[in-house]
């Protein structure tokens, strides 16, 4: 879902920066000046998809039986996807801030669909009306309940290894839990930065774009 959003808003990007009448997306064609609404209501659904899937995680976190809670765990851990924001490479700080590159990637994602968004926003044909609004602003509600949705998860994971290490002398699962309160601040830190660079990035490319239309007018 993450990576069909990244693609869908680079070929938008593209397409608006090449001032290509048309846009087409897994072989499915439209004209640039009416694609907003479907472009929205689809990164709206996918952004909400995905808030959906983190909630389901912390649900499984809290629900695992304890024998199943260290394996669930270790799951969350060491899965390979790119933009996990639960990767634990180790107590020392710098592996810490390599673990939280996940947070900040998923964070450049939604800016990027936000800027194929304004980009569309743009071109439409027709003057935008409440729901062309109501769906941008639920774009944006989206992501936050994204982020909340993660920030759930890693909650849980640490109330999981809490409960473990209460029941357990190992002094490793203690370790783990004090790392994952430091990766917590240190994930919203990079979360915070990945957004202001976004931002930057976004107003970068629209006005871009503007100049870009009003040479070729010229």
């Amino acid at each position: 879902m993450v990576n069909a959003i990244i693609l869908a808003s680079v070929v938008i990007i593209l397409a608006d920066a090449a001032a290509e009448n048309d846009v087409s997306f897994l072989s499915l064609k439209m004209e640039t000046s009416g694609a907003y609404g479907v472009a929205a209501w689809a990164l709206f659904l996918g952004t909400l998809m995905i808030a959906q899937l983190f909630a389901r995680l912390a649900d499984i976190v809290a629900l695992a039986d304890t024998p199943e809670a260290p394996d669930v765990l270790a799951t969350l851990f060491n899965h390979h996807w790119f933009s996990n924001p639960f990767s634990y490479f180790g107590s020392h700080p710098v592996a810490t801030l390599h673990a939280s590159f996940g947070m900040g990637f998923l964070t450049l994602t939604w800016w990027l669909g936000l800027t194929a968004l304004a980009q569309l926003w743009g071109r439409m044909s027709m003057p935008a009306d409440s729901w062309d609004r109501g769906v941008w602003y639920a774009y944006v509600v989206a992501g936050f309940l994204a982020l909340a949705a993660i920030l759930n998860v890693g909650r849980a994971m640490g109330a999981r290894l809490g409960e473990l290490a209460k029941s357990s002398d190992d002094a490793y699962l203690k370790k783990i839990r004090q790392t994952l309160k430091r990766a917590v601040a240190i994930r919203c830190t990079v979360a915070f930065i990945s957004t202001a660079f976004g931002y930057w990035f976004s107003d970068e490319v629209c006005r871009t774009l503007e100049r870009m239309v009003c040479l070729s007018g010229a």
